[in-house]
């Protein structure tokens, strides 16, 4: 060969009309324009990874979004995988992909719960937060709201940038085989039902139909996957609010119950003037202990003792305390706290076997900040709570202290 000669060169593996970089650079073009139009959505790392699902009876996962999974000199962000899989979709399906997790990421800049059952379950605050976004959330049993879909004057206002992604989407990634999804028909060990946290417990079905248990960390009842959150109802505990008829006739009427709030019952109207005092309540100025927890009724006044001659401290039936007093719940919504104040008064319902104690609210404190310190610790103590301890991601929800993994580690080790 001379020098004149020119080289042979080994062509590249890349065929010209797709490149990988180009196609990040569309879906990045998109998430720009989304957040030129809702300033809100945080910046993101952008990434184009498998969607496969592990075993055969769950679905594709079209996209996700991660908060705080990578770090950028001082600043964590988060992240939004597109997958492989759905690139075979309509560039307007894949920019709904975009908007559904832009989404979440505007719930995550608000503080926004909007999922629950480790992300799966997407609430009705979801629904709300993609309707402002130009999303049409659908219902889903399964799911909740997570399917979405386009509105024509969101379609109508990207038509650029969706256009954009048509020319970059010249690929797309093969689903990986998976098992045949066969699973046990039956389950000997009663239901499993999980809380917002989410957190899980397994009891017995008659255990459950008794009536909801409830998470002390998250204040959400325990449900199976079945339930649907949103539409769930407590049970009532107890029958309906019935009395005797212990007085006469004609100082008896039928109307509602001012204790309980049963309508079209013998009620009477009560003598005491006391503006706290209801006026309308039962016969025999009953309250509806029965009505609450299914016992025989008790005498309304029993418990009403404001000098505190009886029980050593003003005491007053449930529902009757006086203005100016409240519990320790009730301050703590004000954001305020006791303070070290005596206790001004009590609640005594259902036989005094139920008390809370009141306190005066002009007396009150605010509640104690935290440091700067102290949430930093906080901070870390719940990172490390999400991090994994086989791969060392950072995930959006809690490792589960059973195994020690994500989910993804607990799959591949099963």
């Amino acid at each position: 060969m001379t020098t004149t000669d020119t080289p042979v060169l080994t062509p590249t593996c890349q065929p010209s009309p797709f490149t990988t970089a180009g196609l990040l650079s569309a879906l990045e073009s998109c998430w720009a324009a989304i957040r030129t139009r809702h300033p809100e959505v945080p910046a993101a790392v952008l990434i184009v990874g498998s969607g496969s699902p592990a075993t055969g009876s769950k679905s594709m996962k079209w996209g996700h979004f991660a908060s705080l999974r990578w770090q950028h000199g001082d600043q964590q962000l988060p992240e939004v995988l597109i997958s492989g899989e759905g690139l075979k979709r309509t560039p307007a399906e894949v920019f709904t992909t975009l908007l559904h997790e832009a989404t979440h990421g505007l719930a995550d800049t608000r503080g926004v719960q909007d999922t629950s059952r480790q992300g799966r379950w997407h609430n009705k605050k979801f629904a709300t937060l993609a309707a402002e976004l130009g999303l049409t959330a659908v219902k889903d049993d399964k799911l909740g709201y997570s399917p979405c879909t386009l509105n024509d004057t969101t379609a109508a206002d990207y038509a650029d940038v969706i256009t954009t992604l048509a020319d970059a989407l010249k690929a797309y990634r093969h689903p990986e085989p998976t098992g045949d999804g066969k699973q046990r028909t039956n389950n000997n060990n009663g239901v499993s039902a999980e809380c917002e946290c989410p957190r899980k417990i397994r009891l017995s079905g008659k255990a459950f139909e008794e009536g909801p248990i409830v998470c002390a960390a998250c204040t959400a009842a325990f449900l199976p996957d079945e339930i649907d959150r949103d539409t769930y109802e407590h049970p009532t505990f107890g029958p309906a609010c019935t009395h005797g008829d212990a007085l006469a006739d004609d100082t008896r009427q039928i109307g509602g119950c001012e204790i309980c709030g049963t309508p079209g019952v013998p009620v009477m109207r009560t003598s005491d003037p006391d503006p706290r005092v209801p006026q309308l309540v039962c016969v025999n100025q009953q309250s509806c202990a029965s009505h609450f927890d299914g016992t025989d009724s008790e005498d309304l006044m029993v418990f009403y003792d404001p000098t505190g001659a009886k029980y050593g401290i003003p005491t007053y039936p449930f529902k009757m305390a006086p203005t100016g007093l409240a519990t320790v719940r009730q301050l703590r919504a004000r954001g305020l706290r006791p303070g070290g104040q005596e206790i001004a008064a009590q609640i005594l319902w259902r036989r005094g076997d139920r008390r809370a104690y009141l306190y005066r609210i002009d007396l009150a404190k605010p509640k104690r900040q935290a440091t700067p310190a102290q949430r930093a610790a906080i901070d870390k103590a719940l990172t490390a709570r999400r991090t994994c301890g086989t791969c060392g991601q950072l995930r959006d929800y809690y490792i589960p202290t059973r195994t020690g993994a994500c989910l993804d580690c607990t799959e591949v080790k099963r």
